[in-house]
């Protein structure tokens, strides 16, 4: 993808990028037997330079309207130069956006909205089962995933799927969430699973 935006990861991305990368699971669209069939997501990327990532920015802005032809406009939101597609249906255009120390890129830029709302009036941290349940994971995870119970209880819902006459989401309505990690250890790869 980068080089077709003429832009290469040591030039463009080596010099601001931190250590950390998360992904965000916004929204999503169940079809009748399960399957996914759109999804709204949200990637962080950690800076550490944010003259580097503003930079970085500004030219992928540029590199997707001139080689992709979807033009890119700069918009403020609250606070934040946020970059995203002119008309609205522009397919697989990322909008994109830094906010402190933290680049977010999304498929569509209503959720890269939500995400600039959430961060500046709420934290997942002040989610009693996420603090729980990720404090439980091993310190030394190389990847971590949380599910709340709602998000989990909206994917069943969505499922069409029953057991004994009893639909998923019902069955497993007492779910506060569920935390799952990936770690390395001498031994191979450890998963753990949690849920409260």
């Amino acid at each position: 993808v980068l080089s077709e935006l003429d832009m290469t990861f040591a030039q463009d991305i080596q010099p601001w990028i931190g250590q950390y990368l998360g992904v965000g699971v916004v929204d999503f669209q169940v079809g009748q037997y399960g399957d996914l069939e759109t999804v709204d997501f949200v990637v962080s990327v950690e800076a550490r330079s944010k003259k580097g990532a503003d930079a970085f920015l500004e030219k992928l802005s540029t590199q997707i309207t001139e080689n992709a032809g979807i033009a890119i406009i700069s918009t403020e939101y609250r606070g934040v130069t946020l970059f995203e597609p002119v008309a609205a249906d522009e397919g697989d255009a990322l909008a994109f956006a830094r906010t402190g120390d933290l680049l977010l890129f999304s498929n569509q830029s209503r959720t890269l909205k939500k995400a600039l709302d959430d961060l500046k009036d709420s934290t997942l941290a002040a989610d009693p089962a996420y603090k729980r349940l990720v404090g439980e994971l091993p310190e030394g995870r190389i990847l971590g995933i949380y599910i709340s119970g709602d998000r989990i209880a909206e994917l069943l819902y969505a499922s069409s799927q029953s057991l004994d006459g009893m639909g998923l989401a019902e069955s497993y309505q007492f779910l506060d969430g569920m935390a799952m990690s990936v770690s390395i250890i001498d031994e191979g790869i450890q998963v753990d699973a949690l849920t409260a």
